[in-house]
């Protein structure tokens, strides 16, 4: 039925008084019918006002809860912060950037993070992509490159385009690396530096570049001379 019909039902069928009705409906159906109101209003702005409020509370449906979109945390990501933590300048939680520390998932825009910054005079931006699957097919590879793309710009809007050092640190071999060649390419382009993880160089020196700008906590026993072993060749480490 429906409701003009369903009323008209109910009142021929019981001969009930009308908030009866109302009630009867209201037990048959989804919606909760309530008597007619009123209101008064003083002048024609303030009955507008009520007018859309009611529309607002009464009819007008909930907007949804847009989801919070959730980066896929990178093993590149997991090994960065494991070195960083080893010689103590990897940001705790609840440590922000003023720490001089390297803050992890730093939220720059509503549904923004950067996956590492660092704040020491300019915002050294990290952002980390991998491409370690040989399964993984080129749209995947240029669909990961090009969000980062995205997060360096939006750090542009927030911190100033000349007060950020943006960088993009991926995960390739030599063959995987050809595949993202084009996109990696087009990043560089953008003056976004590149770093592949899988060099030993690579690795080396940005772990020594945020060594050198960071706040360090205090060094634990024995920790003052670190070096990064996985970069040293076997004479160099005896």
């Amino acid at each position: 039925y429906e409701l003009p019909e369903l009323y008209q039902f109910l009142k021929a069928e019981s001969g009930s008084h009308e908030l009866d009705i109302f009630e009867q409906m209201s037990k048959m159906g989804a919606c909760k019918i309530v008597p007619g109101g009123s209101f008064f209003a003083q002048s024609e702005m303030e009955y507008e006002s009520r007018v859309h409020s009611l529309l607002r509370d009464l009819v007008e449906p909930e907007k949804a809860l847009i989801p919070k979109p959730k980066k896929r945390r990178t093993k590149v990501k997991r090994d960065i912060e494991g070195r960083l933590r080893q010689i103590g300048i990897l940001g705790k939680r609840g440590e922000e950037l003023e720490s001089h520390k390297v803050i992890p998932n730093h939220l720059i825009a509503d549904g923004v993070e950067v996956d590492l910054v660092l704040r020491n005079g300019s915002y050294h931006i990290l952002e980390t992509v991998d491409v370690v699957q040989e399964s993984i097919s080129t749209k995947k590879v240029f669909s990961e490159i090009g969000f980062t793309t995205i997060v360096f710009e939006q750090a542009k809007m927030v911190f100033g385009s000349d007060q950020i050092v943006p960088r993009l640190i991926y995960q390739a071999s030599a063959n995987l690396e050809s595949l993202a060649a084009p996109a990696l390419a087009a990043v560089e382009h953008q003056g976004i530096e590149l770093i592949n993880w899988e060099s030993a160089t690579d690795r080396n020196r940005l772990v020594e570049i945020l060594a050198n700008l960071a706040s360090s906590s205090s060094p634990k026993s024995g920790s003052e001379n670190w070096i990064d072993a996985s970069t040293k060749s076997r004479i160099e480490l005896n």
